[in-house]
């Protein structure tokens, strides 16, 4: 292949890609309305009940991040190094 068909390959490639990625983009994007809204942070109390199934239901956020405060994850088995605490307590 000669020099001129690599470049023209290449700016027919490049074209083709941008114009797709103009023509596609709209139905990837999310709305602005759902943006403007997931910028907000959201209340606890306005979550959905989270379905675990049925061994443990419907359970609230309030209910899981208290199950989660009083059972830690576990270690790993034969882990004995202390995790380093790093600022702000993670």
């Amino acid at each position: 292949m000669s020099k001129i068909q690599i470049t023209a390959f290449c700016v027919f490639s490049l074209t083709a890609t941008l114009a797709l990625s103009f023509y596609l983009y709209p139905l990837a994007a999310m709305p602005k309305e759902a943006a403007l809204k997931a910028r907000q942070p959201a209340e606890m109390d306005e979550f959905d009940l989270i379905d675990l199934g049925e061994d443990y239901g419907q359970l609230t956020i309030y209910d899981l991040i208290g199950f989660y405060m009083d059972n830690p994850p576990a270690t790993a088995a034969g882990d004995s190094t202390p995790k380093k605490k790093h600022f702000g307590g993670c």
